[in-house]
């Protein structure tokens, strides 16, 4: 075995395989299957990176660098999104993926790789929702500028072996706009006094500024929310962000909950509860590891 060294380690996971094979029938699941684990591979190539294995539906791949693994997930995105759609005699739709990497030592021997690292970029991968990107901080805290305005940084888990909890992102780029949220403030808005605080709301890279006065957001699936979410966890009205003059807090109305995560403090969720939002950190509408959920940053200033 080889003496360890620092990589980059991403897993690729094609979500709901065997129900493809139920829904599409052996022969054209097979296909499907092949195309999607090309395209992963491609991307993988274009990043000078190379893949270790693939294990059924699922691509395992090394780069030397943190921005190389990161921009091969950013492609692979795009490449499965570009691919032609499911045949819509089997129920249309399209293929999804789930993605994790993290970057740290790792062991190789016989062109495998093994240790802490890949454990925790398959962790990443498992934790991610269908079409998700998820990456740690450790990867973050290395990736150049430009890269990292793609990347939210959304909460903190315990992994076992771990004295420290590793810290959770969610990768943004390549994520269709109008896919994920459409916000409207401003109704009933009333002057600000100057003992209110001020909230800004960060969703998928894009930032506002809540206007002056506004004291209630209702946040959910429902088009008639002010911050209106596509997610599978989230509620019709799921829960709402109020401003009550020096102070912002966060009530959930959901059945899945609401988890609350500020910068330098532990996840909380709550389910019909509510709790304060103080400086940063990000409100996750569902349970941390539950698919579908929707992570959303805010600032109180």
């Amino acid at each position: 075995m080889e003496a360890s060294r620092d990589v980059s380690i991403l897993f690729a996971d094609i979500v709901g395989s065997t129900l493809l094979y139920e829904r599409l029938g052996d022969q054209i699941a097979v296909a499907v299957v092949q195309d999607t684990l090309a395209a992963v591979a491609q991307a993988v190539a274009a990043h000078q990176g190379r893949v270790v294995k693939t294990i059924g539906d699922e691509v395992m791949a090394v780069f030397d660098a943190p921005e190389a693994g990161f921009a091969a997930a950013v492609e692979i995105r795009l490449r499965i999104a570009a691919l032609p759609p499911l045949p819509e005699a089997q129920g249309g739709g399209r293929v999804q993926l789930r993605i994790g990497l993290h970057f740290g030592a790792a062991l190789m021997e016989e062109g495998d790789y093994f240790g802490d690292t890949v454990n925790i970029a398959a962790r990443m991968v498992a934790l991610a929702n269908p079409d998700q990107i998820l990456t740690t901080g450790d990867l973050l805290d290395r990736l150049p500028p430009d890269q990292r305005e793609d990347v939210t940084e959304f909460a903190a888990i315990e992994v076992k072996g771990r004295r420290e909890p590793v810290r959770v992102a969610q990768v943004t780029a390549g994520i269709a706009r109008q896919e994920a949220t459409q916000i409207g403030f401003g109704r009933a808005a009333a002057p600000l006094r100057a003992a209110e605080v001020k909230l800004t709301l960060t969703v998928l890279g894009r930032t506002w500024d809540v206007p002056a006065g506004t004291r209630r957001i209702v946040c959910g699936r429902d088009g008639a929310c002010d911050l209106v979410l596509a997610g599978a966890q989230v509620s019709r009205q799921h829960a709402t962000i109020e401003i009550r003059r020096d102070k912002v807090v966060l009530v959930d109305h959901s059945s899945n909950g609401t988890t609350l995560v500020v910068r330098d403090g532990r996840p909380v969720t709550l389910l019909r509860e509510e709790f304060g939002m103080l400086q940063t950190g990000h409100i996750i509408f569902g349970r941390l590891n539950e698919p579908g959920a929707v992570v959303i940053g805010f600032a109180v200033a």
